[in-house]
């Protein structure tokens, strides 16, 4: 699974496709993620486990069919202090896995 992680990473942000885009919704094989006016994903209606909730927004990318799954960048924009943080929403037809966040607080990024 860690291999998938590190791949999916690599391509969703290599390209200038992985930048966040301004999509409320984007339609995976298995069923449409979608930012309900409350900030909060949506996986076919019904909120991801564990919950992704907007700090300021989220943006989605396209999804990348990966095998048999698809891979969506979910970015949380943040204020201030936290610009970004990162996730990762695997959607497969038994349902939606979100990853833990990942990025930095940082925007002196090295």
């Amino acid at each position: 699974m860690r291999k998938y992680i590190l791949g999916i990473m690599m391509l969703l942000l290599a390209g200038p496709s992985a930048l966040a885009q301004e999509t409320i919704t984007t339609t995976t094989r298995f069923g449409v993620l979608t930012i309900d006016d409350a900030g909060v994903l949506l996986f076919k209606g019904t909120p991801v486990q564990p919950t992704i909730e907007a700090n300021n927004s989220l943006d989605l990318s396209e999804p990348y069919q990966i095998g048999a799954l698809d891979a969506v960048l979910v970015t949380d924009i943040g204020g201030t202090a936290c610009p970004a943080l990162y996730y990762f929403v695997t959607v497969t037809k038994s349902g939606a896995k979100v990853s833990p966040s990942f990025g930095t607080c940082s925007d002196l990024i090295k």
